[in-house]
Formats: C-alpha cells, structure tokens, sequence
C-alpha cells in the first residue's frame, strides 16, 4: 500500500523541529497535504520539542502524524535522534488507541535522509506497537 494513499488510519512521518518540510516523504507530505504544512511550521514557530508529535485532522478516520525526531535537517550524518523518536511513537501509540485508528509508517522511516538506521527504527515500531496494530507502507 502507498503510504499517501492511506484513507482512513495515520500517516506518521519523522520531521525536523525546524519546520521545514524540503526533501523526501516530508515534501511529498507537504504537496499532498498543504494545511498540515502550515500547522506543522505554525508548531515548530512557536516552539516543539524533540519527541512531541504534531496531529493534524484530514478527516474524523485520517490523521498525519508529524513526529518531531530531528532537531534539524542537513545531510552526512545521523540527525535521527531515537529517544526523541520512542517519545514520539508512544504518542502516537497512545493517540492510536483513543482514535482506533491503525499507524502507518513508511519503510525507512528516519533511515533515508533522517540517517538513522532502519533495523534499529524498525525493531523500535515493533517493540512499540502490538503485532498486526500497525503498517509498514512503501513511499
């Protein structure tokens, strides 16, 4: 399944606290879903932290999950900071089980230009989320 196809359930995505949207899934994110951009930067103006999840409702069954897991971006390094990401998925853990709505993440999460390391990102998920209460998407 594509990840930006999703109807009802929530798309989560790491992002920066910077509130910049430029490269990769984030702007595909961002052209497909205009207003979450503008609550996403709107947030980061007025200050996130890392681990803190922005929310934004496109319909009462679809949500985007902006997961704050990057102080900020660049390239050549790891920016994905993993306690900020666990802090983040616990958030939308418990935001999953309030909606009953299933979180769906994109193979790769963090890995890509994030830097991060996708077994340990994934292992993450996996300890995370209960078997088959989540989904991993292709981009």
């Amino acid at each position: 399944m594509d990840l930006l196809e999703v109807k009802e359930g929530i798309i989560c995505h790491q992002c920066n606290s910077k509130g910049v949207m430029g490269k990769g899934l984030a702007l595909s994110i961002k052209v497909r879903f205009p207003e979450n951009y503008k609550v996403y930067k709107e947030a980061c103006k007025i200050g996130v932290r890392l681990g803190d999840v922005i929310f934004y409702k496109v319909t009462d069954q679809l949500y985007i999950a902006n997961l704050i897991g990057q102080a900020r971006y660049g390239y050549g390094t790891r920016l994905t900071d993993y306690d900020a990401l666990w802090s983040a998925l616990g958030k939308v853990k418990r935001f999953s089980q309030e909606t009953n709505l299933t979180p769906y993440f994109p193979f790769g999460m963090g890995a890509g230009l994030g830097g991060g390391n996708w077994e340990v990102i994934s292992e993450m998920i996996v300890d995370m989320f209960e078997p088959n209460n989540f989904v991993v998407c292709k981009l």
